[in-house]
């Protein structure tokens, strides 16, 4: 998104400083965004939100969310969304390596997809068109 950002994160303790990590995160990206666009000022429009994940269906159906982004923004298509570098869908579907996704951690919703990587990448596929074809 060229406004915003969205996130999905686990915690494996507690989420103490989630507040410290969003106000930096919002940060770091509106200085990047106001320095390639020679602009000043904020560039979130509001506060973030956080909802807590209650289960495997819930977590794939959030991440599912956040990767259609691009295609709702009109910054890609299902068909491209592969070479959009700003999401993870590249990552899970192909198994795409890059600066931006050696920083991820699969989800336990992703590893039980299936036992290997490709059989894995294949069913996220699936199920994220499926998720695509609702909206």
């Amino acid at each position: 998104m060229n406004n915003h950002f969205h996130s999905l994160i686990t915690y494996q303790e507690n989420s103490s400083h989630l507040s410290t990590f969003t106000r930096r995160a919002h940060g770091g990206f509106g200085y990047q965004y106001n320095k390639a666009h020679k602009r000043s000022g904020e560039v979130a429009e509001s506060r973030f939100k956080s909802s807590l994940i209650e289960n495997f269906e819930h977590a794939m159906r959030v991440h599912f969310y956040i990767e259609a982004n691009p295609i709702r923004a009109g910054l890609a298509t299902l068909q491209n969304l592969h070479k959009y570098q700003y999401c993870s869908y590249r990552f899970y579907a192909f198994g795409i390596k890059d600066e931006y996704s050696k920083f991820l951690t699969p989800p336990d919703w992703y590893l039980a997809l299936g036992s290997t990587n490709s059989k894995r990448q294949a069913k996220y596929i699936k199920l994220f068109r499926e998720y695509i074809n609702e909206e």
